[in-house]
C-alpha cells in the first residue's frame, strides 16, 4: 500500500445518510460515544511503519480513528527541520479540522490500524445522533491542553525537564516500564532538541541511577519521584 494522502471520499463508506443504516453501524442506546460509532461504521486501514496518512496541504476528506499503533502529527519548516506536534495513539482521532486542506501530516511511528470515514459522513452521523457530536467538546479540549502543555515545554523548559516531562507523560499505570517506540530523533524532533542532546541527557539519567535501559525501545523507572524530582533541577538548554 502506498501513501494514503490520495484517499478521497469516494474511497470511504458512503456519506449519503442511508449508508448509516442498522447492519453497518448500529445507532442504538448501546452505541454511546463517538469512538464506538467510528469503528463500527468506519472502513479499516491498515499502515506500515513510516507511512503516510495524509500530508500538509492535501484535501481534508477523511477522519480517522486509531485503533492501534502508534501516529506521528509534524509540521515542516521552509529549512527542512521538522517539528513533530504530538504522537496519537488507540482512541485518538486524526483529521479533524475546520479548514479545507490538512496543515500538518501524519505518518505512522509503527505499523497501525485504524478507522476511517469522510467528513460528510461524520455530519451525518451528528444529524442522526447530535449526542455524539458532543463527544468532539473533549476531545478538543484535551488537543488545546496537549497544545498548551506543548508550547509551555518548548519555551520554558530546560532541555532536561524537557525529557523528564516527556519519560513522565509516557509513563502509565503503577508499572516502572515506558515505552520508546519512537525513535530518538522523533523524541529530539519533539522536545525540540538535538538527537545528541536527547542521548547524553538519557545517559545522565541513567549514571544518577534514574532510569535504566530496559530495552531498545523502552526504559525502566527506577524511582518515579525521582524522575518528576528532575523537573526542578535546572539543565542545559542546548
Amino acid at each position: 500500500m502506498g501513501s494514503l494522502a490520495t484517499i478521497r471520499e469516494a474511497d470511504l463508506p458512503s456519506a449519503r445518510p442511508e449508508s448509516l443504516r442498522p447492519d453497518r453501524l448500529d445507532l442504538d442506546a448501546e452505541v454511546d460515544d463517538l469512538i464506538t460509532a467510528l469503528r463500527g461504521g468506519g472502513q479499516p486501514v491498515i499502515v506500515k511503519r513510516g507511512q503516510a496518512l495524509f500530508s500538509a496541504g492535501d484535501l481534508a476528506e477523511a477522519v480517522f480513528c486509531v485503533d492501534s499503533g502508534l501516529v506521528r502529527t509534524s509540521m515542516m519548516l521552509p529549512d527542512g527541520r521538522r517539528q513533530i506536534i504530538g504522537f496519537h495513539e488507540a482512541g485518538d482521532l486524526l483529521g479533524v479540522t475546520l479548514v479545507r486542506r490538512h496543515v500538518h501530516s501524519a505518518e505512522a511511528v509503527t505499523p497501525a490500524k485504524l478507522q476511517a470515514v469522510s467528513r460528510l459522513w461524520l455530519q451525518n452521523l451528528f444529524g442522526l445522533r447530535p449526542d455524539l457530536g458532543l463527544n468532539l467538546i473533549p476531545f478538543a479540549s484535551r488537543s488545546i491542553d496537549a497544545a498548551r502543555r506543548h508550547a509551555m515545554l518548548l519555551g520554558r523548559m530546560t532541555a532536561r525537564e524537557r525529557l523528564c516531562t516527556f519519560l513522565l507523560e509516557r509513563l502509565k499505570g503503577e508499572g516502572g516500564t515506558i515505552e520508546l517506540p519512537m525513535s530518538r530523533i522523533d523524541i529530539a524532533d519533539y522536545l525540540g532538541l538535538t538527537i545528541e542532546t536527547v542521548s547524553r541527557t538519557l545517559t545522565q539519567l541513567r549514571s544518577e541511577g534514574v532510569i535504566e535501559t530496559a530495552t531498545a525501545r523502552g526504559v525502566e523507572v527506577t524511582d518515579r519521584s525521582r524522575l518528576a524530582d528532575c523537573l526542578e533541577a535546572r539543565g542545559d538548554r542546548s
